[in-house]
């Protein structure tokens, strides 16, 4: 039995190739890898073509179109019944291949293989890391590991059949980041009776050092992606929601204290404390975060 393995990859080559060292140490050897570059620019195809790696490699590039678009084009390049996503800042621990692989002998013709995935060793867990860890992938809240819920199709470590992907119909592509296109293909897996187990064991590790500025882009995009996403399952409303209180006393501090200035302030100064690792309470970082995410939606409107 062998895997597919599909990275999508948007300008980070040094990333990609310490994720591609990783399969290299893989206990499991009988798989392929593609990478889709999605229109790089920083000469990412030139370090692949110089790699000498003990294991099959496709390269294809396509012109920006997201990470979607790149899934679904290695998809229909893949040559295995089983495909296994992951990102290009993700590195596998040795036997993740293999932790996979083995859900899959005497299974059903449905299932998906979640992994855990995790910081990077080298990656400093400051408070803010700690706190994005728990919001953006939330495995605590797995009550069943032999039934997990859709919403969990996180693609930095995951299998599935080809087959089901197929009949589902592939990633859509309308959404333009990598934000809730996971998520929509989920549930419309889980509609053709897609059954999603979670195996703790088959560990990833995240090298993406990012931050409490950098992470404002990423829910900006999920604000953008998340009025996409209600559109097509509407039973996920509250994801694009937001309140404008009208109160006019309360609405003229909100807007003073989520005023551009304002906001660009306390991001300074939560970068600052960050760094010196201190610890501030959730609704912090959770006010801020969410103020970009609206400010995703309201540019939808």
């Amino acid at each position: 039995m062998r895997l597919s393995v599909v990275i999508p990859t948007y300008n980070r080559k040094d990333a990609l190739v310490e994720t591609l060292k990783a399969f290299s140490r893989q206990s499991y050897k009988d798989f392929e890898v593609i990478i889709v570059d999605d229109g790089s620019t920083d000469g990412t195809g030139e370090i692949i073509k110089k790699l000498n790696l003990p294991f099959e490699i496709q390269y294809i590039f396509q012109q920006n179109k997201g990470p979607a678009s790149a899934r679904n084009l290695g998809i229909k390049h893949s040559k295995e019944e089983i495909i296994f996503f992951t990102g290009d800042d993700i590195i596998l621990s040795n036997n993740l291949l293999e932790e996979h692989i083995k859900n899959y002998y005497n299974s059903g013709e449905n299932l998906a293989v979640l992994g855990y995935t995790q910081w990077a060793p080298q990656i400093k867990i400051t408070p803010f890391k700690k706190y994005i860890a728990n919001y953006h992938f939330a495995y605590s809240s797995i009550n069943n590991k032999e039934d997990v819920y859709w919403g969990y199709f996180f693609t930095s470590n995951i299998s599935i059949y080809k087959r089901l992907l197929e009949k589902a119909g592939l990633f859509d592509e309308e959404f333009p980041y990598a934000a809730y296109e996971d998520t929509e293909l989920g549930y419309r897996l889980s509609q053709q009776g897609m059954k999603m187990i979670f195996n703790k064991e088959a560990i990833a590790y995240h090298n993406h050092n990012m931050n409490f500025k950098s992470y404002q882009r990423t829910m900006l995009n999920k604000g953008i992606s998340s009025v996409i996403l209600v559109k097509k399952v509407p039973s996920l409303k509250r994801k694009a929601s937001f309140k404008e209180t009208k109160n006019p006393i309360k609405l003229f501090f909100k807007k003073l204290i989520f005023n551009v200035f304002v906001i660009s302030i306390l991001t300074e100064i939560i970068c600052f404390l960050d760094k010196l690792f201190v610890p501030l309470p959730k609704v912090c970082y959770a006010k801020i975060m969410d103020y970009y995410r609206v400010q995703g939606i309201k540019k939808t409107q």
